[in-house]
């Protein structure tokens, strides 16, 4: 089985039928995710602001400097709130996966000889049920908040060069 048949197969566990509030927060979460890249991607740009309002030759408008630096640290602030609300938003979809893997698993299990069954270890068994629930679990949560998100940033950020630079 290739990668990418293998992130097909998994791709009905993130998007559940039937399962709507799963939908939901799965959405939700991605869009949180989102909103946490746009932060993080804006805050070089706001902190440039701040370095350059520091460097006016005016002293008596250290307003604008010291509100820069605080809307620099709130920014920050906003961009984990945001990452910490999209992991929460993504347990319980995380936690569906590993159920329902664990039951067809389990249920696998059961439709097996009984020679299968007096020829293993149980605790090995066991064991590889576990990392396998664990590696699905972390597959998905690395392809759809690790690797499209990475995307994501380098797209905007090469967007926001673009921008400031004019261009060619």
């Amino acid at each position: 089985m290739s990668g990418f048949a293998i992130i097909r197969s998994l791709l009905p566990y993130l998007w559940p039928k039937g399962e709507r509030g799963l939908r939901v927060r799965v959405v939700v979460a991605v869009l949180l995710l989102f909103v946490a890249k746009l932060t993080t991607s804006y805050l070089p740009i706001l902190y440039k602001h701040a370095i350059d309002a520091l460097s006016l030759k005016n002293p008596s408008v250290l307003i604008v400097p010291i509100a820069l630096i605080i809307a620099y640290g709130m920014t920050r602030v906003m961009a984990l709130l945001f990452t910490e609300l999209r992991d929460t938003v993504f347990a319980r979809v995380q936690q569906h996966v590993i159920r329902v893997v664990g039951v067809k698993v389990f249920d696998h299990l059961h439709h097996l000889s009984l020679r299968f069954h007096l020829s293993r270890q149980t605790g090995g068994v066991n064991r590889s049920i576990e990392r396998g629930t664990r590696a699905i679990d972390t597959l998905l949560s690395y392809l759809l908040f690790s690797l499209v998100p990475t995307l994501f940033e380098i797209g905007l950020v090469t967007i926001i060069l673009w921008k400031m630079f004019n261009g060619w």
